[in-house]
């Protein structure tokens, strides 16, 4: 999911292979792209809100004109899914990866540069002006308004939701997993051991996506996170 530089518009991917922009104010779709032939895990803007790339676990990324929807080209090479693209901030690259694998493209002739190096640059899921943040949820998008969330009914709204909601944090989990999202696969499994420490699947889950992260990533963890990590393995 990403927002346009201007911030009017957000464009997310979905499981059901299409590509949709939305209005951020409004909320209304306005147009669904298709061309990928299985989930799309990743889309991003590009700097100039004028091309979007979209990866899928069709294992193509293709570039696209975002002002007419129309398919510019596909980039393949791929041996998996993609699990995440966005352009550099100059726009003349895209960065890919997915499965292992990390590969530069020239974003104008779709060539891939075997001899650049690959840098992550996430595509935004806050607003330009920083006041917004865009959360998937399902079957739809969530608008958080940063700017409030201090206010006391903000915080009681978040306390409500932060509950224990076990069956919530398995679905998290699960598709965090699928999509190759460590960190996010870390926190929901991590949460899972605090509340079920004698659960094998939450164990198994949380060491695979702790040994997919960074140093630095595991540093940002949540404490119950870090907690959990420290348990140790269930008997069989």
């Amino acid at each position: 999911m990403s927002f346009s530089p201007d911030g009017q518009r957000i464009v997310s991917g979905s499981w059901d292979y299409t590509i949709k922009f939305w209005d951020t104010f409004s909320g209304k779709e306005i147009t669904i792209l298709k061309g990928h032939t299985d989930h799309v895990t990743s889309v991003s803007f590009s700097p100039d809100g004028e091309r979007l790339v979209s990866g899928s676990k069709d294992h193509m990324i293709k570039l696209w004109d975002a002002v007419s929807g129309e398919e510019i080209r596909t980039l393949k090479g791929h041996t998996g899914y993609v699990s995440s693209v966005s352009f550099s901030s100059d726009g003349k690259r895209v960065y890919s990866s997915g499965l292992g694998e990390k590969f530069v493209w020239d974003s104008d002739t779709g060539g891939r540069l075997l001899d650049e190096e690959w840098v992550q640059e996430s595509g935004q899921t806050r607003s330009p002006d920083g006041c917004w943040l865009a959360v998937p949820t399902g079957d739809s998008i969530g608008m958080v308004d940063l700017n409030f969330k201090y206010t006391p009914s903000e915080k009681a709204y978040r306390a409500r939701k932060a509950r224990p909601n076990l069956e919530w944090h398995w679905e998290e989990a699960f598709s965090a997993s699928a999509s190759q999202d460590a960190y996010v696969a870390a926190f929901h499994y991590g949460w899972l051991m605090s509340q079920q420490p004698d659960s094998r699947g939450a164990y198994q889950g949380l060491q695979l996506a702790l040994s997919q992260l960074e140093e630095h990533q595991r540093e940002r963890l949540p404490a119950v996170v870090k907690a959990a990590a420290g348990l140790p393995a269930p008997s069989p």
